[in-house]
């Protein structure tokens, strides 16, 4: 293990530290990010800024429960049959299937999102979308400013749903062509 009792150690383009006898076990720089191209072993967390262990995650992630959409049943590990609603699939069917799992479930529910860049000086807008056919879904918004070193804080309101799009109200005009509304609907 490498030590240094004073001063920083500073790795410039291309400049590599390598630890025991093996020169591919290596840290550095390539020039655009910090490398490192073997296993690092680990300890379970203990802060909240401690990184975890493969075998911490493994035992201590709960798995998730309810209805899961194709997106996020891409990204879950562990016992599936257990993460899938029984009116889809049984038990028994679940452990004859084989291949892309995901293929062979039907969605709970459809997701349509977007984001929608909001003109600088209005209080309202509308965002549109493929009409659905009703009113009756549920809509998540967030309102964002990515670019503005200090931007206003706007309290919002959804004023008006439609089939095919709603219309957001702000407590205001806003000073930026630099905020947007990330939104997403589920049916």
């Amino acid at each position: 293990m490498a030590k240094f009792r004073s001063g920083d150690l500073i790795l410039r383009d291309s400049q590599y530290v390598i630890f025991g006898d093996d020169s591919d076990a290596h840290i550095g720089f390539n020039g655009t990010e910090l490398e490192i191209n073997s296993t690092v072993s680990g300890v379970d967390p203990v802060n909240s800024y401690d990184l975890a262990t493969k075998n911490y995650v493994d035992n201590h992630v709960p798995t998730i429960s309810g209805y899961v959409t194709e997106e996020y049943l891409t990204t879950v590990s562990g016992d599936i049959v257990a993460q899938i609603p029984t009116d889809y699939v049984s038990d028994s069917e679940m452990t004859t299937i084989s291949g892309d799992i995901v293929a062979q479930i039907p969605p709970a529910f459809s997701i349509t999102k977007g984001r929608y860049s909001i003109p600088n000086g209005v209080d309202n807008f509308t965002i549109s979308f493929t009409d659905v056919g009703n009113t009756d879904y549920v809509i998540n918004t967030t309102l964002v400013n990515p670019i503005d070193a200090i931007d206003s804080i706007y309290a919002y309101v959804v004023s008006e749903v439609t089939t095919s799009g709603f219309t957001v109200t702000l407590m205001g005009e806003t000073d930026s062509e630099n905020y947007l509304m990330h939104w997403s609907i589920l049916e």
